[in-house]
């Protein structure tokens, strides 16, 4: 059996909607209570509902299984804690297989997000455990809430993608999904590889602003609202003080340096080319 943690999310339900498509006996381990239905409605045959902070619950899930899916929730300042329980447990149980999803260009310092997925990275390669790492880009999905200006106003407002020439990598989370999922499928051929997992085209936002302008048959521009609005967006929304200083730091250095990879990885998983961004948009805005 397959478990897949943090099972709920945009990443969780992408790859196990595609492993049940595919006839995999899936499991699944969530937070909250209110998740075990929607789980359940996606086939999902065994649902733990439990903390990654807690050792027990985690140890507990792992018992029995043939490969670990392990997903921390984004910008989560436990990270390090959770990735060494899931180090510990796997070690505990004999698990054969334990699979972390980390991020592109983990790498870079600058981003404390990222960091902690490097550390936990470094701790899982040096635990003796079977392993593999996978680092997915930015998800398209992320963009959808700004759509609804692109369509009523002709302006893609948002701070993923500055108005300058720097690029950055988006993978459709569907595509992610199905790529991870033949990955825990085949799960012995993969021991030992770290996979980046980008989509087919590095955009700026003038690309993306034409692709929506022809997607739309309309002109659209561009614009990136400032730091203190940002604030004051995600305080409203109940974003952590370590979220909010994260997403900042992460949005600097987009503008600094882009975010850039490349699609060969994914196109190969997935035997054909991963979705495009006017592909991606079409679907979404006409869809």
């Amino acid at each position: 059996m397959i478990l897949v943690t943090g099972a709920n999310g945009k990443f969780g339900r992408a790859i196990i909607k595609n492993l049940v498509a595919n006839g995999a006996h899936v499991a699944a381990f969530e937070l909250q209570e209110s998740s075990r239905k929607d789980l359940q409605d996606l086939g999902v045959e065994k649902v733990f509902i439990g903390d990654l902070r807690n050792y027990e619950d985690v140890k507990n899930a792992y018992a029995d299984m043939e490969v670990v899916y392990h997903i921390c929730s984004g910008f989560n300042p436990d990270e390090i804690e959770m990735g060494e329980i899931a180090i510990q447990a796997a070690i505990d149980t004999n698990l054969p297989h334990l699979m972390f999803h980390s991020v592109l260009h983990s790498i870079n310092s600058d981003m404390p997000h990222h960091n902690k997925k490097h550390i936990v990275e470094e701790k899982l390669i040096s635990s003796g455990i079977p392993y593999t790492i996978i680092q997915p880009c930015c998800l398209m999905q992320s963009l959808q809430g700004y759509f609804e200006d692109v369509r009523s106003k002709g302006v893609f407002r948002q701070n993923y993608l500055t108005s300058g020439g720097k690029r950055l990598c988006f993978a459709d989370v569907e595509d992610i999904g199905e790529a991870i999922a033949k990955i825990l499928m085949e799960h012995e051929n993969h021991i030992g590889a770290t996979y980046e997992l980008c989509g087919s085209k590095n955009v700026t936002l003038d690309d993306v602003c034409a692709i929506f302008s022809k997607v739309l048959g309309k002109p659209v521009h561009g614009e990136c609202f400032s730091e203190d609005y940002l604030v004051d967006l995600l305080t409203k929304g109940g974003k952590s003080e370590y979220y909010i200083s994260s997403a900042l730091k992460m949005f600097r250095h987009y503008d600094a340096d882009g975010f850039i990879g490349n699609p060969y990885t994914l196109k190969s998983l997935l035997g054909r080319e991963p979705k495009g961004f006017e592909e991606f948009i079409r679907e979404k805005m006409q869809g």
